[in-house]
């Protein structure tokens, strides 16, 4: 049995009205550019001008806007890549963090050209003047990051301190943050690979955090102690013995 899988290229013409009449000879309709959250996104434009031809942008820089529809502020802001400048031929890249901070929703777009003199020139989406395309976000295809987890419950057994268990995240490189005032003691960042998270806890294995620690020292420590580590467990949590001090809230981004 065999599945056919399709490739297709993101393509979309620009328009510049070199001539400056403030009008366009013929008929172009805007189509919405459709991205996905969760993987690098490619996006390539061709620029034309009110004739038609490719315009030469050798000796501009071609500037994208990602803008919020309703608030009309820019979101991000990035040069294209040339891949034919003669040709009026670039490329864009929107990278899959670019995007970690944004819903699924409809964005707008806007295009200009910028020379060395920092002068500008508007972009049109469609020859019919419009210079603000459409931008379609859409979520749930491809898997991306999980909103921040916080915890700040502390359980007491055996003169260790546990906190509340973490919802890992398969294969995903973890940050966690320890937030402390004026602690004194050693931490750990513990997994568990049971379906249901063991009560028992001897079921519990250190995970080695960047550079391979296991258990981690403080002294006298307030403030924030970030961490990476990449770990396949289902759930995760932190084991702490405090000499003197407290460990007060715990966040974890998969």
């Amino acid at each position: 049995m065999s599945n056919d899988l399709y490739f297709y290229t993101n393509e979309h013409t620009l328009s510049v009205n070199t001539l400056n009449t403030g009008f366009c000879i013929r008929t172009m309709y805007d189509k919405v550019i459709k991205i996905h959250k969760g993987v690098d996104n490619n996006v390539s434009f061709t620029l034309k001008d009110e004739s038609n031809r490719k315009v030469d942008v050798t000796n501009h820089t071609v500037v994208f806007n990602l803008i919020n529809a309703k608030s009309k502020k820019t979101i991000l802001q990035k040069s294209m890549t040339k891949v034919n400048a003669l040709s009026g031929k670039v490329s864009l890249s929107i990278l899959a963090r670019e995007l970690n901070s944004l819903s699924e929703d409809l964005y707008s777009y806007t295009v200009f050209l910028a020379d060395s003199s920092n002068n500008t020139m508007p972009v049109y989406t469609d020859l019919a003047g419009y210079v603000e395309g459409t931008i379609q976000l859409e979520t749930g295809y491809y898997p991306g990051h999980q909103p921040t987890q916080e915890v700040t419950n502390f359980t007491v057994r055996n003169s260790k301190n546990y906190s509340d268990n973490f919802k890992g995240n398969e294969n995903h490189k973890h940050t966690i943050a320890i937030y402390s005032t004026n602690f004194t003691g050693t931490l750990q960042v513990q997994g568990n690979l049971d379906i249901i998270a063991s009560t028992n806890d001897d079921d519990w294995f250190p995970i080695p955090l960047s550079g391979g620690t296991k258990t981690l020292s403080f002294s006298a420590e307030s403030g924030v102690n970030p961490f990476v580590f990449t770990c396949s467990s289902p759930h995760i949590r932190v084991e702490y013995v405090a000499t003197s001090g407290t460990v007060d809230k715990v966040l974890l981004r998969s």
